[in-house]
């Protein structure tokens, strides 16, 4: 445990805002944990409550958890694909999560990337440092972090304007209709589970995102199909949807598909062009080989 002490120049309403504002690189939820499991003292008196009044002079303790060594690099199994003093490259495994959300409790990209380059904790949003873009966590390939705010916001621009190519490798379910085409229907979040997303066919609501998917077969087996899928948007599960949807979900996806036994959601980030955000004369393209392509399937 590493002891922080911070003594209060002020007066000031709630416990957690104050701890908040002085750990800017501990999310609320993490700090509010802190403090109901009994890690926060003011004036030398644990305090279990957030909403409690800090008062001018007081001296507020938190014990916070020093990062355990598994989250060296080595331990993740994966590759830097490309690295220099502005982004960095990696080749995502499956089964990691990019950054913390509700219920990850597991080491995530974002957990690497502030104990390997512990400069740039400050980068961007505290809980994900450097985090361009994600992938799902059971999504392999290629993914890519900022090292700077600048090239941070550079890049979110880039997204947001989709000047960035990104081609995704899977394996389906079934046999494909047409050998090329595309899915062009909104997406929303399922209101029976708040977990899920599903496609607006009918525009009914206010809500729905548009999202633009193009997908080209590369080899049909019997039961199954190899394809290869452009994402022209970039919303959340939005492959995993759009391919369920024309009656072809992702092998393993028990969110949008049928309970199977492959091994792991058959999608992969295969590659990713852009222009880089300095040296506006270089496009970077990067990819790695389809790892359920040379694994036993079942």
């Amino acid at each position: 445990m590493q002891i922080n002490k911070f003594k209060a120049e002020c007066f000031v309403k709630r416990l957690d805002h104050f701890l908040k504002e002085k750990l800017v690189s501990e999310s609320r939820s993490k700090i509010e944990k802190y403090i109901s499991d009994g890690f926060v003292k003011i004036d030398n008196k644990i305090c279990l409550k957030k909403s409690t009044e800090v008062k001018k002079g007081s001296i507020i303790e938190i014990a916070i958890r020093e990062p355990s060594n598994h989250l060296l690099p080595n331990s993740y199994g994966f590759n830097k694909l490309f690295e220099d003093d502005h982004i960095l490259i990696i080749d995502k495994p499956e089964g990691i999560s990019v950054h913390k959300g509700s219920g990850t409790k597991e080491p995530t990209i974002a957990d690497y990337f502030l104990i390997n380059y512990p400069e740039l904790k400050n980068i961007g949003n505290p809980d994900r440092p450097g985090i361009i873009h994600r992938l799902d966590k059971g999504t392999s390939g290629v993914l890519v972090l900022a090292k700077s705010d600048k090239v941070l916001k550079i890049m979110q621009k880039k997204f947001k304007r989709r000047e960035i190519t990104k081609t995704y490798h899977a394996l389906v379910a079934g046999r494909l209709r047409f050998k090329n085409g595309s899915v062009n229907i909104p997406i929303i979040r399922n209101p029976k589970d708040r977990r899920k997303f599903t496609v607006d066919q009918y525009g009914r609501s206010e809500c729905a995102k548009d999202a633009l998917t193009y997908y080209s077969l590369r080899y049909q087996f019997e039961n199954f199909a190899y394809v290869s899928i452009k994402p022209h948007t970039g919303r959340t599960h939005q492959i995993r949807v759009h391919m369920s949807h024309i009656g072809n979900p992702v092998l393993g996806d028990e969110f949008y598909g049928k309970k199977s036994t492959f091994k792991r959601l058959a999608l992969h980030s295969y590659s990713i062009s852009f222009v880089h955000p300095i040296d506006k004369s270089i496009t970077i393209f990067a990819y790695t080989p389809d790892p359920f392509l040379f694994c036993d399937f079942f």
